[in-house]
C-alpha cells in the first residue's frame, strides 16, 4: 500500500471511530412545539447505550412519548414541559459520554487561543485557520525547497483537514 493510500486508509478510519465513539454525536435534527426528532448513529449498534436511554426517558416528568428507532438512529421525544427544560435534558451527561478534566482544559486553553487570534485579527482569522496555514507554509517549504517527502506533503494534508472541518 502506498503513504498516500495509508493516508487515505487512516484517515476514513479514524473518522469512523469518532463517530462509533459517540462523541457529541446526538444532533438536533427537526424542532416544533412539543416535538423535537435528534439523530445519533450510536443508536444503530450500540444495545446498552439505546436502554440507557429509553430508561432515562421512562423516569422523566413532562416528556410524553419518546421513540427510539435502530434502523435510523432517530430518537422522537414528544412532551408539554418547557423548551429549558428538553434543553436541560439533553444537555444532562447521563447518556452521553463524559469529558475527561484534561480533556475540558485542552479545550477551554484552544478555546481561548481561538477567540483571542480571532479578536486581534477582527474576525479575519481563528486558531484552525492559523494553525492550517502555518502547516501549508511549513509544508510547501519542505516539499519543494528541501525534497522531504512524505512530511512535507503529509502538512499540507493536515492544512487542509483543519480547513475543511473547520465550521
Amino acid at each position: 500500500m502506498s503513504y498516500m493510500a495509508g493516508l487515505a486508509v487512516g484517515t476514513l478510519v479514524a473518522e469512523q471511530l469518532r463517530k462509533a465513539g459517540g462523541n457529541g454525536g446526538i444532533k438536533l435534527v427537526h424542532r416544533t412545539t412539543g416535538r423535537r426528532r435528534y439523530h445519533d448513529p450510536r443508536l444503530k449498534w450500540d444495545d446498552q447505550y439505546a436502554r440507557k436511554i429509553e430508561d432515562y426517558f421512562k423516569t422523566v416528568q413532562g416528556v410524553n412519548r419518546f421513540t427510539i428507532n435502530r434502523i435510523t438512529g432517530s430518537l422522537v421525544i414528544n412532551y408539554h414541559c418547557s423548551e429549558e427544560f428538553i434543553n436541560h435534558l439533553m444537555k444532562d451527561k447521563i447518556f452521553f459520554p463524559r469529558v475527561g478534566k484534561l480533556r475540558k482544559r485542552i479545550q477551554g486553553m484552544f478555546g481561548h487561543m481561538n477567540a483571542g487570534v480571532y479578536k486581534r485579527t477582527d474576525g479575519f482569522l481563528d486558531f484552525p485557520t492559523s494553525l492550517a496555514g502555518v502547516f501549508l507554509i511549513l509544508g510547501l517549504r519542505k516539499a519543494l525547497r528541501l525534497k522531504q517527502w512524505p512530511s512535507g506533503p503529509q502538512m499540507m494534508w493536515w492544512s487542509y483537514n483543519l480547513m475543511k472541518k473547520a465550521h
